[in-house]
C-alpha cells in the first residue's frame, strides 16, 4: 500500500422516509448506529453542516445528493432518503 492510499472503509447504508422523517435526525441516528454511540453523545451536526439548509435540500428533490465528512466519517445523503456512512 502506498503512503497516500487509504484502506477501503466499511460502508453502512440506511433509509429514511423523506415525507415524514427529519433528515437531520435520520442522519444523527445513522451516525450513532455506525459509531455505536447515543445520538446525543455525537458532536453537534450544526458544527459540520448547516442543518436547516441540509434538511431543505434533501427534502427538495429525489435528484439531490449531498456528501460531506462528519466526525471522521464520509457521509452521503440523497433525496430518496438514502444515507451512506463510511469510515468506521
Amino acid at each position: 500500500m502506498s503512503p497516500k492510499s487509504k484502506p477501503t472503509a466499511e460502508r453502512h447504508q440506511f433509509q429514511f422516509a423523506t415525507d415524514t422523517a427529519d433528515p437531520t435526525v435520520a442522519l444523527a441516528e445513522a451516525i450513532a448506529s455506525v459509531t455505536d454511540r447515543d445520538p446525543l453523545d455525537l458532536p453537534p451536526l450544526y458544527e459540520t453542516v448547516d442543518t436547516i439548509a441540509f434538511g431543505r435540500l434533501v427534502s427538495s428533490s429525489d435528484d439531490v445528493t449531498i456528501s460531506f465528512e462528519v466526525d471522521g466519517l464520509d457521509v452521503l445523503v440523497d433525496g430518496t432518503g438514502k444515507i451512506v456512512v463510511a469510515g468506521q
